[in-house]
């Protein structure tokens, strides 16, 4: 997720003034139309090929084939006149452990939103992410059939696990299937998970495993409004979304079609690989819609057609830009969507949701920079996960350092004076700000403070910037691929990232790296 909020409120107020005063340089933190034929028969969304594939798409490595992906079949329906989701879930788990698995843990982020005291959204921000008041959500788990048989309870301080307990252990190199049915309560709330007056955001609210590690077990994060509170592996995703027959909608995945029943419209979508799955929906989006290597790029907006044209084009650079800095975008889709968020823009697998504010026509450039930002995060999280809970600076700190890469693939000829006002301006003015303090830019989210999207983001994108002038533009580059490579849809760390860097360079980087993650913020 891309930008604290407190430096986005702050840059949104200069550039309020800044577009009525004289065009004073924009100080920002990270912060078609699918007319839908009414039949009773599947119709295909026309921008789907189902019979070319992309030609550059790559092989998932023999390690990766290795570890065989969860599968989560759902099937959702979204009232809108209720904001209640019904879901089931079908889950394929697979133990990829050395060791029989008799539990199994998942994340119910949803009941995250059940209580005020739960802070989902910080309190400073309250008024942004409930701006009618406190609404709460939840996901209700109706039932869970556990072949084999079994137990759960649902657990944790927020209320925020589930966990099995199976008759019959699942030995390793087998499988087991959980079947679960359960109801969602959607929060009027313009955070991740919420509605707002254009779009409701399903994200982060069905069932997710947790990532198990056989030396310490289960990861049990708590969500929190610190950064992106996610850690989550790779897996296949089919859904079924059914919802009232005017609204569109905008997946992690690709739609691979639509089929009428009355007043309702069912989407099929195909989603493999991916590390979560969402969707953003709304009776107001117009579609654009243009494809580059091979790759379909919507962007789903409300807003005027000139912006989401803009919209349309920050993507298709993106897309463009990274694949030949860092490697090829893996899916079929990538999905810009404007969504009433309050935050300013967060990642999922194929699909990018980006705040409503930043798509008026003055702020383009401040939304073409959040759109890089958080496209960016298809390389680093998507493609490479890690723990964004303990080492957020991993993927943060090269999506922010992959800004620079989209200024300079796209403007060549004026990329310092882009890379200056759209990404280091902010941080720079940010660190006058602050108090003189050491810390580390490899901390905890749990550990920093109000510093934390300038240390991470900012100081972060700088070290990376160094590391390339360090190596040079070759060698720089070609461990960046060949981190990519190494952890295609796995899980990385700090040691993965400095495994590749050795591997081109024949060079102990690590001493580098403990010198360059100690870092003095203020003046």
């Amino acid at each position: 997720m891309k930008k604290s909020v407190n430096i986005i409120l702050i840059i949104f107020i200069v550039l309020v003034l800044a577009a009525f005063t004289a065009g004073i340089v924009f100080l920002v933190q990270r912060a078609g139309n699918e007319t839908a034929a009414e039949e009773e028969t599947e119709d295909i969304i026309p921008e789907i090929d189902e019979t070319q594939e992309a030609s550059f798409q790559e092989e998932v490595p023999e390690i990766a084939d290795d570890i065989r992906d969860y599968q989560y079949d759902l099937e959702l329906k979204l009232d809108v006149n209720t904001m209640t989701m019904d879901g089931v879930l079908d889950f394929t788990y697979y133990n990829n452990n050395s060791i029989p698995m008799d539990e199994l843990v998942f994340y119910l982020y949803a009941n995250s939103f059940e209580k005020e005291e739960y802070h989902a959204v910080e309190e400073e921000y309250f008024y942004l992410g409930y701006p009618e008041g406190f609404s709460p959500g939840r996901i209700d788990i109706e039932s869970v059939d556990i072949k084999g048989g079994g137990s759960y309870e649902i657990t944790g301080s927020q209320n925020h696990l589930l966990k099995l307990k199976l008759d019959e252990p699942v030995e390793p190199d087998d499988r087991t299937q959980i079947n679960m049915h359960y109801t969602v309560t959607i929060p009027r709330c313009e955070g991740r998970f919420g509605y707002g007056e254009q779009t409701i955001s399903i994200a982060n609210c069905n069932p997710i495993m947790a990532v198990y590690d056989e030396e310490t077990g289960y990861y049990e994060y708590e969500y929190n409004n610190i950064g992106d509170p996610f850690f989550s592996e790779c897996a296949d995703y089919t859904a079924k979304i059914t919802i009232q027959k005017e609204y569109i909608v905008a997946p992690t995945g690709t739609i691979m079609g639509k089929m009428y029943d009355g007043d309702w419209a069912t989407y099929s979508i195909d989603a493999e690989n991916r590390r979560d799955f969402a969707f953003v929906a709304s009776d107001d989006f117009k579609v654009a819609t243009d494809k580059v290597n091979g790759v379909t790029v919507n962007s789903y907006s409300f807003a005027m057609d000139s912006v989401n044209e803009r919209a349309l084009e920050a993507g298709i650079n993106s897309i463009e830009a990274f694949s030949s800095a860092f490697g090829q975008y893996p899916y079929d889709t990538f999905n810009v969507v404007q969504t009433n968020f309050y935050i300013g823009g967060m990642e999922y697998p194929g699909m990018v949701m980006i705040g409503s504010s930043f798509y008026a026509p003055f702020y383009t450039d401040i939304m073409e920079m959040i759109i890089a930002h958080e496209a960016a995060h298809q390389w680093w999280y998507a493609q490479v996960g890690n723990d964004q809970i303990a080492e957020p600076w991993l993927d943060e700190s090269l999506a922010t350092f992959s800004e620079r890469v989209y200024y300079e693939h796209v403007y060549p000829d004026e990329y310092k004076s882009k890379i200056m006002r759209y990404v280091d301006s902010s941080f720079i003015e940010d660190n006058n700000d602050m108090e003189l303090m050491e810390t580390r830019i490899d901390l905890n989210t749990l550990e920093y403070g109000e510093e934390y999207s300038l240390v991470v983001y900012g100081f972060g994108g700088w070290m990376m910037d160094d590391l390339r002038d360090k190596l040079g533009d070759d060698m720089f580059f070609e461990a960046i691929k060949t981190y990519r490579e190494n952890n295609l849809f796995q899980l990385a760390t700090r040691q993965s990232l400095e495994e590749a860097i050795e591997e081109v360079t024949g060079e102990d980087i690590t001493p580098w790296f403990d010198e360059n993650l100690k870092i003095q913020v203020g003046n």
